[in-house]
Formats: C-alpha cells, structure tokens, sequence
C-alpha cells in the first residue's frame, strides 16, 4: 500500500542520512540511487521523491560528481608516482615560443622569426599536440576507470555497482581530460587578452603613447615598435616598484612606524606634492574642536597570549599628499589567516556568485574562494567601522550616532574629492583580497563595499558599446564592453587564484574566462576581461602559492584573467675562480595563459622544486630593487650582491648550456666579480 511504501522510505532516508554522514560528498546520492529499485516504488515514485531530496535532479550530479572526485585523486596519485619534472629551460622555452608569436615584425632581420611565421608554426604544432593529448585523456580515463572499478569491487559493491562506477569514472576522467586539451590548444582565446599576456613592454608602450597624446605629440619613433621583447633587456613597471614597498609595509604592526616609513616612500616615489587642503586644518561641525584632515586608517591588532600570537592589523588606508590612495592588505601572519587559506570551498555571498548563478542547471558556475571572500569581509567592515570614527571625529559626535547620509556625504566630499587615483596591493592571502576589492567595489547595487564606491565614485569602470573586430551570431556587429578608469591600478604580489569552480567544470570555465565570451544571460561580453585589465600578478622563482590551481579537489580554483602575470626569474650560478661564490641571472618573462594552465597550474607544478622562501617579499626585495629607477636605488638602500639582468632569450640560452664557465667575467677596480657590459645590470 501507499503507507507502506512511504514507511519504508523514510526508514531508508534515516539509515541513509545516519551512513551519509561518514561517507564523502555523492555517496549518499549513490546509495539511495542503488535503494530505489528495492523499494517497488511503481506508481509511487513521485511520493517518494519528495521524501528523498537524494533523488532530485541536482543530487544525481553530487553523486557522479563525488565519483568523478575519487577518479581524479586516482589519477593524481598515478601521477605523483610517474611524473619526472620539467626538463631544465622546458618552461622558459614554452613561454619564448608563445612571446615570438605576438613579436612585432622585423624588416631586414633573419635572426628573429616573424610573427606570422612564428604563429603558423605554432598553429600546426598546436594541432599535431592536440591530437596527442585527446589520445592521452582517453587512455587515462581507461585507466582511471579500471581503478575506481577496482576500489568499488574491493570495498564490496555488487558487480551491476562496480562496472557502473568504472564506466561513469571512464566517461568523466576522459571528457574532463578532452576539456583539458581544448584549453591548452583553444584558437577562440581573446586575442588581445593573450596578447598583452605574452608581451612585457605591450602595456608600457600604450601608456606612452596616452601620455604624448596628452602632451600634444603623437609623434613616436619607428624603433619602439620593432623592440622584441625575447631579445630585451628586463625591466618592471613603475607602479609594480612602488606598490612592493607598501605591500611589504602591511606586515609593520606598529602604526606610528608604519605611518613614519610612510612619509618616507612618499618622498621617494614622488607623492608629496602636497594640495591645497592635505594638511589643512579647519573646525569642526559646531566649532568644538579643531579638525585634521585625515590621510592614515589602519585595521584592528589583536593581542596575543601564550597560545595565540599577536595579530597585526589586516590593511591600511594611505591617502598621500598628491591623492593616490593607496589601498593595502596583509598576507598570513597569523594563524586565523592560514584557516581561512585553508578554506577552499566556492563562496555563495558575492555578486560575482549570483552573477553567474544557474540553480536550473546544477548551481553556481563560479565564485570566490570562501576564505579569501571571508577575509575580504573582515577588511571592509574594518574599514567602514574606522572609517566611520573619522566621519564621528570631523562631526564632533559619537562614532554610534553617526547616519548612513552622514558616512557617505563625508566619504564623497571630505575624503573622495582629494582622491586623484587608486591603487590596490597586497602581497600573498592580501594579494587575493586586493584583487577581489578590485573587482567588487565598483557594483552599483552592492551595499557591503559602499565606503569605497562613495571615496572613488569618480573612477567608476564605464559600461559602453564597442564595435566587434569581425560580425558575429546574426550579423551582430557590436556589444557592451567594460572600461576601467586608468587611474584604478591594482599589482597582487604572490598571490593564490581567487576563483572557484567545482572540479567538473573547471577547464571550460577557465577557457571561457580567457575567451571573453557571453556566460548564459548575462548582457556584457568580456564581463571578466575587462574588470581585470588594469590587474596584474607578480611572483618570484619557484613560488608555489600562485600554481595552485587545478588540484585534485571538490572546489579547485581558477586564474583570474589579469592583463599581466610577471614571472621575475633567478637562477644561481657557479663560476670558475671564484671560490665557490654564486651569482644570480635573473630576467623578466610574462607568463601567457596556455603556459600558466600547463606549467603553473596542477600536482605536476608542485612537484617542479617548489621553494616556500621564494614566496617571502624579503626574498625578492633585491631583485625589484636593482630594476627601480636610479635614484629610487638611493633611497631605497639597495643591496650590493652579485648580480647580473639579461633578456628572457638569453636567459634561456645560458640556463641550458652545458658550462656556466663559458660567462665572460670581468672585474672593476674594487675587484668585485661582474658580468659583461652587454649583460650588466642596472646598478
């Protein structure tokens, strides 16, 4: 009958939600998918299906997707015990064949492959590859499949379970291993997206010419646009120099030091030119007392004890005298922050997380990593509640009486109105939650992140049409771009990626975050190109902090498509006759995205002699110091050590050659060992 039926169901729902819990995510899904036949649900079945939330739609993709979940820990453990590691220069190789696709051409010069060349080359290899890795994908499903049989038989699963787990796990390895392939060899990348990504003087030359447009001279020189940046010497721009030094200060706990070394970089980087009302003073409302205006807010320190250390301050606000507000957050220091590190989980709170919402289709496609998202909470609400003392200060009334219209006037007109331009920085967990503030702040209709959207409403990106480089679906010859204000800069240093996806979407979600299409309804193509074009990401050496994306997980995460990911190379060096003294080669190269999903990305990068110190600004401070302006140089305190700056190209050639003898060395009249004039650096 009815009753018995349902009676037998809710027995089975609450043996199945008591066994659930000590099984992973999808088990559950499976188990109660096995029960139903069992059960003579017959006409009933709709009654029972709403008892069993394990049988809705969306629960059948948690069970396969906890199965596809155990294939890939199968598959990465196969490849944790196979793989060898790159071969020396493999990657710099790799990266120098993507840079000599978008070199510009060279008349006249046989030693440098054209672009065009490069590109057919390329696109004919890309294809013979292509092919290789589907045939790869599927033998390692095959073989995915086979194990994840195995385990099934092994754990005791009927043979109708076992030969279903193996094919499904068969199916998903292989597709998702297809999915893979389509994205390192995809012809539908934006093209001026990887452009930009494959170039280190790409950015620096549009700046130039943005600012002889504003002097009145277009006029440019013929060889600026033949310089090939395999061949050039490295350099860094400005804005990343400037903002490693008020990263690096975030982890200073003390504020009046803080505010001190402050003062100093702004001297140092050209920002004390005061205005007319920087340091003015006037009355406050009512005429209580006098009012400074403000320039310095800094987040909440927390004590420490003898279980738990002290906890400096999460971010600073510097407003310096020429209006650059410089908006920074710290990375781990304390344990708190290696909990929310350790948080992986997709986030449900974002506009990013509602924007890209499809709860008919499986659910969210894409949102923030949930402990940077939570840290990145913790830093506005500071900022409000700091910001908010200010406002009660400049009033004359208590910090709780302070109103919303109160908040935003001050913020608008006391604060926004001396804001010339806007940079956010912050070095490894604060360089995840500096670009997250990048690309949130500016939502018209979000009401957590409204302090700084009333401080910078000035700077606000701008939504237009934009004609398209060739029609499109339906004669369509135009569409909505995003424009980011150029005074808006943002430089993460060592930071992890930010999105994430679950792990059977993550390889098409990172293809179309590189192509810049339309994502389901939303109106505005290139939605993440865009809001990321004035971002870039800089790290060291063998730091493993920003390779970790795509691991074998339930949420994995994914690269935003910053304008510019900066690899800042260094390798040590033995040279004959110098008494076992190393000396460091070091160069620039950009990282193009088909290079970061292959070689900085996955367990395979992580195996590559990852080094936990390469993460550390400390360690990398000489390296951006001796790429600074000449002056900066002097009042930076630069470091004299061995050193020596050569060209993405050269670097490749000298990292493999067989003798590091073969340097030409010379020494100047202190006897210090330096490299060759051509290869010297910038000292």
């Amino acid at each position: 009958s009815q009753g018995s039926i349902i009676r037998q169901l809710k027995k089975a729902k609450s043996a199945v939600a008591v066994s659930g819990r000590l099984l992973p995510e999808g088990n559950e899904a499976a188990r109660m998918m096995a029960l139903v036949p069992a059960l003579r649900l017959g006409q009933h079945l709709q009654d029972g299906t709403e008892l069993l939330p394990a049988l809705q739609p969306g629960a059948v993709q948690v069970g396969l997707r906890g199965l596809f979940n155990a294939s890939q820990l199968v598959e990465a453990g196969v490849k944790a015990q196979t793989f060898k590691g790159f071969q020396r220069g493999e990657i710099e190789s790799q990266i120098l064949e993507a840079m000599g696709q978008h070199a510009p051409p060279v008349v006249g010069d046989d030693s440098i492959d054209t672009a065009s060349t490069a590109t057919a080359a390329s696109s004919a290899k890309d294809n013979a590859k292509y092919a290789t890795k589907v045939a790869a994908g599927v033998a390692v499903g095959l073989a995915a499949g086979a194990a994840t049989g195995g385990l099934a038989l092994a754990a005791g699963a009927s043979a109708v379970i076992t030969t279903g787990a193996a094919g499904a796990a068969t199916g998903m390895v292989a597709a998702k291993k297809v999915e893979e392939a389509n994205l390192l060899h995809s012809k539908r990348h934006d093209q001026h997206f990887t452009q930009l990504r494959s170039m280190l003087s790409a950015a620096e030359r549009f700046r130039d010419i943005l600012r002889r447009a504003r002097a009145g001279s277009c006029q440019e020189s013929v060889s600026e646009h033949v310089v090939d940046d395999r061949v050039r010497m490295p350099s860094l721009p400005a804005d990343v120099v400037r903002q490693f030094y008020f990263a690096q200060l975030a982890y200073e706990g003390d504020a009046d030091r803080k505010q001190q070394e402050l003062q100093r970089l702004f001297r140092i980087f050209g920002e004390d030119v005061t205005q007319s009302s920087s340091d003015s003073s006037s009355r406050a409302a009512g005429g209580k007392t006098a009012y400074v205006e403000p320039w310095f807010w800094h987040g909440q320190s927390v004590a420490g004890n003898e279980i738990v250390d002290h906890e400096p301050p999460k971010w600073y606000l510097a407003l310096s005298p020429s209006g650059v507000l410089h908006v920074v957050i710290r990375g781990s220091a304390h344990m708190e922050d290696w909990l929310k590190n350790l948080n992986g989980k997709m986030e449900s709170e974002s506009s990013v997380s509602a924007q890209y919402a499809r709860w008919d289709l499986g659910g969210r496609d894409m949102s923030f990593h949930q402990g940077f998202w939570t840290r990145t909470k913790e830093v506005i609400e500071e900022m409000e509640a700091a910001l908010r003392s200010s406002c009660g200060s400049y009033l004359g009334k208590d910090v709780g009486s302070v109103t919303d219209a109160e908040l935003e006037d001050y913020l608008r007109h006391k604060i926004g109105s001396r804001i010339t331009a806007a940079e956010f920085t912050g070095h490894s967990l604060g360089g995840a939650v500096a670009l997250i503030l990048h690309r949130v702040w500016s939502n018209p209709t979000g009401k957590r992140f409204k302090v700084l959207r009333f401080m910078l409403e000035r700077f606000m990106p701008e939504s237009r049409e934009a004609p398209m480089e060739q029609k499109k679906f339906l004669g369509k010859s135009k569409f909505k771009k995003i424009f980011p204000h150029e005074a808006i800069q943002t430089v993460a240093f060592s930071s992890p990626p930010l999105f994430a996806a679950k792990s059977d979407r993550v390889e098409a979600l990172q293809e179309w975050l590189w192509n810049g299409q339309k994502r389901w309804k939303e109106e505005i193509e290139r939605e993440e190109l865009d809001q990321f074009q004035n971002a870039q990401v800089v790290f060291f050496n063998n730091d493993p902090v920003p390779r970790l994306a795509f691991l074998p997980t339930g949420d994995q995460l994914l690269h935003a498509p910053v304008r510019s990911v900066l690899w800042l190379r260094q390798e040590s060096l033995q040279f004959d006759g110098m008494d076992g003294v190393a000396t460091n080669m070091r160069t620039v190269y950009p990282i193009p995205p088909k290079v970061q999903r292959q070689y900085f990305s996955g367990v395979e990068c992580l195996r590559r002699g990852v080094c936990i110190e390469d993460h550390l600004l400390a360690t990398f401070e000489d390296f951006i110091l001796k790429l600074a302006p000449k002056e900066l140089r002097r009042g930076l305190r630069a470091v004299t050590t061995p050193t020596f700056y050569v060209s993405p190209q050269e670097f490749h050639e000298r990292l493999i050659g067989a003798d590091s003898s073969e340097f030409s060395l010379e020494c100047d009249n202190n006897g210090n060992a330096a490299a060759s004039a051509s290869a010297a650096a910038p000292a």
